[in-house]
């Protein structure tokens, strides 16, 4: 809508989808980076059955939002349309369990050499946020080595839609791994 003051306001209704595109497309990558069709190479659920026959799943399996390869890292994200303020704003369960599935599988398909790391990218302003990463922990509080830790990352809107819109690819997030995943 236009107002007197020439400021035009829309809305969506389908924002995750224009955010987790926004970011693909804007987010710095490395000159390593080939573009790579990671989904194709990734596991997917396969059922044995009593035939002998081995179909795999209707769906297409891992389709990760967004993946960074460096020279020396693979940087899986997930792009997250809301602003995660606290734990109860957080990522579900769902949302852990996937991207750690994604690590898992990327795992399997990379050389052993190479560090893997899972990213939430959150919109937020200033590329600052409160929540800086995920992880499982037992009954004791201690950290389970054995399922991956998920960062928590920032990226300001108006930045990422500025450069989107200037068709730019030199967004970097406030998280200093995927920074120097980049470098």
């Amino acid at each position: 809508e236009f107002g007197s003051s020439g400021l035009f306001v829309f809305g969506l209704t389908d924002f995750h989808s224009v955010w987790e595109a926004m970011l693909r497309e804007t987010l710095k990558r490395p000159p390593e980076d080939a573009g790579r069709n990671w989904t194709r190479e990734l596991p997917k659920p396969t059922y044995h059955l009593n035939d002998g026959s081995q179909p795999q799943a209707r769906l297409q399996g891992m389709i990760p939002d967004i993946i960074i390869e460096g020279r020396d890292r693979i940087t899986i994200i997930d792009a997250k349309y809301y602003a995660a303020t606290n734990a109860a704003t957080a990522p579900s369960w769902p949302d852990v369990a996937k991207q750690q599935f994604y690590e898992f599988g990327m795992r399997s398909v990379v050389e052993e050499t190479l560090d893997i790391e899972s990213i939430f990218v959150f919109p937020g302003q200033n590329s600052e946020g409160p929540l800086y990463s995920v992880a499982m922990h037992d009954l004791s509080g201690n950290k389970v080595a054995s399922f991956p830790e998920i960062r928590c990352a920032y990226a300001d809107v108006a930045t990422v839609l500025k450069a989107y819109i200037q068709r730019s690819s030199d967004v970097t997030v406030g998280f200093p791994l995927l920074a120097s995943a980049i470098e």
